[in-house]
């Protein structure tokens, strides 16, 4: 295998394997299925990555420690042998293998040789120099800066006052007023929120098979837009839904299918 630049990482504290660590982290999938073994998680970040466990459900590594069992067993019973001392020892060697977010690295962004205590950016001090995105756009993030708590602490809020700028979210094919996921662009009722077109967006989930197919998919969903545009916009956005409703979709499907309640 051609190594292409390859080099040695060490202390990832992995062997990239599954494993079966007992039935404590076993899951349930949703067709049925159950998974029991998993892949060794590289330590190497572990001390900064809580909650742990494949599926989060331990607030100290002490505990996801004792959780395991299965191919684990023999080296969890050796960690609870230990005295209490040395299990805080290897508890707190695990708390030390940390990785730092990029954007929280002190880092000289501005060529000029040296790393800044009292970064500005936008006319604000944003502290020490670091490798942060936000500071690099063509429209700088600006943050509130100093302020003053209740009990008359000062500190510096980093909560950003030019969002929209700084994010491009006035962009003309971006812009979207009533927050709505439909661009100003595309809406023909911009401040108004769910609307697309001059028809209010459907407000329910489907979960029935509207066009007796044997599936409940996209089609379905296209029937249930079919009959729901079919109506006059401003009457509908004033009807409940549900009742003749559901029962006009279903004279449209055929009658072949069972529909749910649309509430």
């Amino acid at each position: 295998t051609p190594r292409r630049g390859g080099f040695l990482v060490k202390n990832i504290f992995t062997d990239f394997k599954h494993h079966d660590v007992g039935v404590e982290f076993y899951q349930n999938q949703f067709d049925g299925s159950l998974i029991t073994d998993w892949r060794t998680a590289p330590l190497w970040g572990v001390g900064s990555s809580g909650p742990w466990g494949h599926d989060g459900a331990d607030f100290s590594i002490w505990e996801n420690i004792v959780r395991h069992g299965g191919e684990a067993q023999d080296s969890v019973d050796q960690f609870k042998a230990l005295s209490n001392e040395d299990q805080e020892a290897v508890v707190a060697f695990l708390h030390s293998l940390v990785l730092y977010q990029v954007e929280v690295l002190p880092c000289d962004i501005d060529g000029d040789g040296t790393i800044s205590e009292n970064f500005m950016v936008g006319g604000k001090n944003v502290g020490t120099e670091r490798l942060n995105a936000e500071h690099l756009f063509n429209t700088p993030v600006i943050i509130e800066g100093e302020v003053t708590a209740p009990d008359g602490t000062t500190l510096v809020s980093h909560a950003v006052l030019n969002i929209d700028e700084a994010y491009g979210q006035n962009l003309e094919w971006i812009a979207d007023s009533d927050n709505d996921g439909w661009p100003d662009k595309i809406d023909e009722r911009p401040n108004e929120t769910g609307y697309l077109d001059g028809v209010h967006n459907i407000p329910v989930t489907i979960n029935s098979d509207l066009n007796g197919d044997g599936a409940i998919d996209g089609q379905d969903l296209l029937l249930f837009q079919g009959a729901w545009m079919a109506d006059d916009a401003e009457a509908k956005s004033k009807m409940p839904v549900g009742g003749g409703f559901a029962q006009k979709m279903q004279r449209e499907a055929g009658g072949l299918t069972k529909i749910d309640r649309l509430e």
